[in-house]
């Protein structure tokens, strides 16, 4: 990688000293060779090694998976022909780390960051000043164990030099992300509850960063946010931001499982792993504060912004549209941003998660529950699978209901959903807000309204 060569802010987030990338959707290109689609899988291996300049501030490295090695090396100092070493030169110092990912994923989900000193003084240096609040979960399923950790950035900048003060500001600055950490925990633990979805690594990382570009991002086992999303203090956060907070950090590692373990066929299928994950992040909002609050905000939302998407001509589209019309540079290459600025309407979140709340309605929570089991263990990633499309999660809903009618016949909700499982199809198909009319009288001798 050489970020000061990349001219794309969104695929590197640079300031002098801390590096972190961002992939989605097509930014894996800009620094390796690979089909760079979404239904395109890989187990990744990731050595990351970088010059170690100051021997008293070791670098933090990090990528996806679980840590496989990590120590110091040497390497010979360029100055020869080309890469090669000049005669006699002396051997620099490096520092690596190798991770590895035993799940299958897609490359917008890869990310690197890392924090290098500079050598200029090794109590002011950056790493010494990257926060870090790491704490241990214990899934209620299988009992193992995962390391969960939060990386802030905030302070590798800061100007003073007072190593007290700089203390002070270090654990302040903890504090600030102690509900953030909580809230991931809370998190694993419904979903395992709810959903019988284990986590599947043994390290999960979160790094917060002002200089992120995105409000916040669900690269595998290692997620990236925007420092506003995550920092919270009883002093100035509002109920609104923490439950903002809770929410973001829940749906991000929701997404381990609807958007990672099980990715897309195509990015016309967006909503599949953003409106279900919505809704999973509204469910568990419920859970944790009122369920009739929770609703509230939700359809506030989708009125204040997916009807006015529907509203707009240049703007409505399917909650899985057929086309997506995305300008291109002066080579004819689609730009990444642009592309994604597409993919993320309200309708693919928020229109995406009605229609998905539809579905666990009409067949209630529990075959609900058995057809999103069926649906991740029909198409998790592996070298051969090919993605998912709305079509295979709604295939999967169906064939749950079915499996209880033909255990009771009575059961004549889901034997209709059954029969007209298609017609439902027309949900992500179908471009516009849907127009509800009805009739009704009101007898005042009998009181009766019908």
């Amino acid at each position: 990688i050489r970020p000061r060569q990349q001219q794309h802010q969104q695929q590197q987030n640079l300031d002098p000293l801390i590096l972190l990338t961002h992939c989605e959707p097509m930014g894996m290109r800009r620094i390796s060779y690979f089909l760079d689609q979404p239904d395109s899988v890989a187990v990744f291996t990731v050595r990351i090694q970088v010059p170690w300049i100051d021997k008293h501030n070791r670098p933090v490295l990090l990528s996806n998976g679980n840590l496989v090695e990590s120590g110091t090396m040497t390497m010979p100092t360029a100055g020869g022909a080309g890469p090669f070493p000049a005669a006699g030169a002396k051997p620099d110092p490096y520092y690596f780390a190798t991770y590895h990912d035993p799940h299958p994923k897609p490359t917008y989900l890869f990310a690197l960051f890392l924090v290098v000193a500079t050598g200029s003084n090794s109590n002011n240096n950056n790493n010494n000043r990257l926060v870090q609040l790491s704490d241990t979960y214990i899934s209620s399923l299988s009992g193992r164990e995962t390391r969960v950790t939060i990386y802030c950035t905030d302070l590798c900048h800061a100007s003073t030099d007072d190593i007290g003060l700089m203390e002070q500001q270090q654990q302040q600055l903890r504090e600030k992300l102690s509900f953030a950490l909580a809230s991931l925990k809370r998190a694993m633990r419904w979903d395992e509850e709810w959903f019988g979805l284990e986590y599947d690594l043994d390290e999960y990382n979160i790094v917060a960063a002002r200089s992120f570009s995105l409000g916040a991002m669900e690269n595998k086992g290692l997620n990236f946010f925007q420092t506003s999303l995550i920092a919270t203090h009883t002093d100035v956060t509002t109920d609104i931001t923490y439950d903002l907070v809770e929410k973001t950090i829940a749906h991000e590692y929701f997404h381990n499982w609807s958007g990672n373990r099980v990715t897309l066929r195509d990015w016309f299928q967006f909503t599949l792993k953003e409106g279900l994950t919505v809704f999973r992040d509204q469910e568990f909002g419920a859970c944790q504060t009122s369920p009739t609050v929770a609703r509230i905000e939700a359809v506030k939302i989708l009125r204040e912004k997916q009807f006015r998407e529907d509203a707009d001509p240049q703007h409505r589209q399917p909650v899985r549209p057929d086309e997506i019309h995305v300008e291109t540079d002066k080579n004819g290459i689609i730009s990444s941003t642009a592309l994604l600025d597409k993919l993320a309407s309200s309708t693919a979140y928020h229109k995406g998660a009605e229609v998905i709340r539809m579905l666990q309605t009409i067949l209630g929570r529990k075959v609900f529950g058995k057809g999103l089991k069926l649906y991740f263990s029909r198409h998790e990633n592996s070298p051969h699978s090919h993605g998912a499309t709305c079509d295979d999660f709604l295939q999967a809903m169906t064939d749950a209901a079915s499996e209880v009618v033909a255990e009771d016949d009575e059961a004549s909700t889901l034997k209709k959903f059954v029969q007209n499982s298609g017609q439902f199809g027309c949900w992500f198909s179908t471009a516009g807000t849907p127009v509800v009319t009805y009739s009704y009288s009101y007898d005042c001798s009998k009181q009766a309204f019908s």
